[in-house]
């Protein structure tokens, strides 16, 4: 648990990149190797990939929606309060 997501690095980030360094057999220094930047990447790929297909189909779906939307046939006219005989 690496407590809320802010979307800031931090103290937080520091300590959970030595989790992973500590987790992985390297020394925990909180900072990133070149080699290590790539052993992450290539262990989150799996990952990556299913949330980017997630964002495809989400996407998609968006589109599709706003596609029928514009292609249903407007409302009818809102009705008036009194009726002409010939209605």
């Amino acid at each position: 648990d690496v407590g809320g997501i802010d979307g800031s690095f931090g103290p937080r980030s520091r300590q959970t990149i030595a989790a992973w360094q500590a987790k992985n057999g390297d020394v925990a220094t909180g900072f990133f190797t070149s080699a290590q930047k790539a052993s992450l990447m290539t262990e989150a790929a799996p990952a990556i990939a299913k949330w980017e297909e997630a964002q495809r189909r989400a996407y998609a779906e968006e589109q599709r929606r706003q596609q029928q939307q514009q292609q249903a046939p407007p409302p009818p006219p809102p009705r008036r309060g009194f009726k002409w005989p010939w209605e």
